[in-house]
Formats: structure tokens, C-alpha cells, sequence
């Protein structure tokens, strides 16, 4: 368990000089300031958590060439903007968690380019539009968590999610007829459409 706390106040931009960095984790900590765009330099990093702080402003497109990431966490945060279409280059990437913040802008449809991308997460965020098609295109993709952000159609494209198991779109602004092709998601295992203004 993590202790909150521990080191508070902005992230040193002198992190991004740690090129052999395999891990940077200062999640819990009440890390204020902007992420700094000197974390871009740390082309050899497959996770990097900066979850459950205090950090502001918008994610910095710099992240987008850290071409080895497979975990990026920055859930919890007050972070804000959109979501930078560079992200759509970590072709590598697993994990990508964004819960809990103040972005504004659309689902990027760049991110239908993640094909490793295992779990997504973008609740509790002020998205706005619809769902992207795009998110139809991630293959291996198990978890998807969209809820209290977004309006519009469930897109047919989601039912060629065919390895997902969490499929959470509740307390949304979503309407018309349920798509039948999520019946193509045999392995499902939890759904949550409620609190919408679906039919059928």
C-alpha cells in the first residue's frame, strides 16, 4: 500500500535525465504543478504512474514518444484539455488510465491504433461527443470504462471487441437502440448500460 504524502510539490523536470528508468512511479504522493514535458525523454520506460495527486494543465503531447510504454496511470488528478493525439504512437501500450480527471475534449480516435491495449479507462472525466468507432479496432482490449462522460450511440463497431470481459458505460448520456452487435461479445462477463436513455 502506498503512503500518501511522502514527496509533495512539482515533479522535478530533472526526472527526464534518468534515461534507464524501467519504472517511475510517484502515484500517492500530492505532486502539484504540470507533468513536466522532460518525461518525454525517457524513451526506455514501460510504466510511468502519476496517479492520485494533486497534478494540473493539460497532458503534454511529449509523453507520445515514449515509443517502450506499456502502463501509463494518470488517474486521480486534476489534469485538463485534451487528450494529446500524439498518445495514438504508443503502440506498445497495455494499460491506459485517465479516470478521475477535468479533460474536455472527444474519445481521440487515435486511440483505436492501440492494439496491444489490454484496459481503458476514462471515467469521471467532462468527455464530451460520442463514442469513437475507432475503439472498435482495439482487438485485444478486456476492459472498457467510459461512464460519466459521454452522449450519443453505442457505435456497432464495439461488438468486434471480441476478448473484452468489462464493458461499463453506465450514468451516461447515451440514446437510441442498444446495438445488436454487442451481442457478438460472447466472452463478456459484466455490462452496465444503466442510467442512459437506451431503447430495445
Amino acid at each position: 500500500m502506498r503512503n500518501a504524502g511522502n514527496f509533495p510539490g512539482p515533479i522535478p523536470p530533472e526526472r527526464g535525465n534518468l534515461g534507464a528508468l524501467e519504472t517511475l512511479d510517484l502515484g500517492f504522493n500530492d505532486r502539484t504543478g504540470q507533468i513536466p514535458t522532460e518525461l518525454g525523454n525517457l524513451r526506455m520506460l514501460p510504466m510511468l504512474w502519476l496517479a492520485n495527486n494533486k497534478l494540473s494543465g493539460a497532458i503534454p503531447p511529449e509523453l507520445g514518444k515514449l515509443a517502450a510504454l506499456r502502463r501509463l496511470n494518470l488517474r486521480g488528478n486534476q489534469l485538463s484539455g485534451e487528450t494529446p493525439a500524439l498518445l495514438g504512437q504508443l503502440r506498445n501500450l497495455q494499460v491506459l488510465s485517465l479516470r478521475r480527471n477535468k479533460l474536455t475534449c472527444h474519445i481521440p480516435m487515435e486511440l483505436g491504433a492501440f492494439s496491444e491495449l489490454q484496459l481503458l479507462k476514462l471515467e469521471e472525466n467532462q468527455l464530451t461527443g460520442p463514442i469513437s468507432p475507432e475503439l472498435g479496432n482495439l482487438a485485444a482490449l478486456r476492459r472498457l470504462d467510459l461512464h460519466s462522460n459521454i452522449s450519443g450511440a453505442i457505435p456497432p463497431e464495439l461488438g468486434k471487441l471480441t476478448a473484452l470481459r468489462w464493458l461499463n458505460l453506465r450514468s451516461n448520456q447515451l440514446s437510441s437502440l442498444i446495438s445488436p452487435e454487442l451481442g457478438n461479445l460472447a466472452p463478456l462477463k459484466d455490462l452496465s448500460l444503466s442510467s442512459n436513455q437506451l431503447s430495445g
